[in-house]
């Protein structure tokens, strides 16, 4: 994350809900949750990128490293990429229920991503409640490790993109904001109210420390949200209609759902993690 980075810390649940309605009466935003808010806006092909490269410590930039940069520029960047996708049409032939080799190049890499493909898109919603419920989803799913209890002190993390600003200016040719393609076989996108950005720089390899070197850091917002808001925030947003079962529309979003509610510690039978007095659950 960029030192440039605005950051706005929220003090509840009702916060959040405030500060949409008052912050965002205007433009046109689209949100990413994320249960860390030390994570930076970092694709999975990015993110493998650094590590392969051993470039982990000049995070975010590449060129930090001259000699990195000599030796794997560009046409590296480019041919990583180019490799990841073929070999992923080339594998899919036959596959059930999508011809994938039938698909634009930026489908495909919708469709891998659903499957696990290490892609260079990053996902958003233009909705910030099925943003949020993606970054608390990733603290209830770490609550169920034994080995990983929730520090109810932290924060989850929202970003917030304005759009309007991206469109209006000519600073970022290397950044695209794509709408979700609504493949009929990925319901789940179009109930996630997906948007997705692609960086295809081979300097800079996540999308905050871009717009900072490019100047136009003020498009992005990182919201901080409480961890201890958890109960109130799932139960708000499961009136809403956003839970499992309805962010992923098939057979995977049921059973992770009937977890919830059998599993989840009372998320929607009236347990508060605020009841805890060691901040600790």
């Amino acid at each position: 994350m960029s030192d440039s980075t605005k950051i706005k810390t929220l003090s509840s649940w009702s916060d959040f809900v405030d500060h949409l309605s008052k912050d965002n009466k205007s433009g046109q935003f689209i949100y990413r949750g994320q249960s860390n808010p030390s994570w930076s806006l970092a694709s999975p092909f990015e993110r493998w990128l650094l590590r392969s490269l051993d470039l982990m410590g000049h995070y975010p930039y590449i060129s930090a490293d001259p000699n990195a940069a000599a030796d794997h520029g560009r046409e590296y960047y480019q041919e990583r990429r180019g490799s990841a996708l073929q070999d992923f049409i080339d594998l899919s032939n036959g596959c059930f229920p999508i011809e994938v080799d039938k698909l634009k190049e930026f489908e495909q890499w919708v469709v891998g991503r659903h499957y696990g493909l290490i892609t260079p898109i990053l996902d958003w919603s233009s909705s910030p409640y099925v943003a949020a419920w993606f970054a608390f989803r990733d603290i209830v799913l770490e609550r169920w490790d034994e080995t990983k209890p929730i520090q109810l002190g932290g924060h989850v993390s929202i970003w917030e993109l304005n759009l309007g600003e991206i469109e209006a200016t000519e600073k970022i040719p290397d950044l695209i904001v794509h709408e979700d393609p609504q493949i009929p076989e990925l319901g789940r996108s179009s109930a996630q109210k997906s948007y997705y950005t692609e960086l295809n720089n081979y300097k800079v390899f996540e999308l905050d420390g871009y717009l900072t070197k490019n100047g136009v850091q003020d498009c992005l917002k990182q919201l901080l949200l409480p961890i201890n808001a958890i109960s109130q925030a799932i139960k708000e947003l499961s009136k809403m209609d956003i839970h499992c079962r309805t962010m992923f529309d098939d057979l995977a979003g049921a059973a992770e759902e009937a977890n919830w509610r059998a599993f989840s510690g009372g998320l929607y039978k009236g347990f508060s993690f605020s009841e805890m007095e060691d901040g600790v659950y």
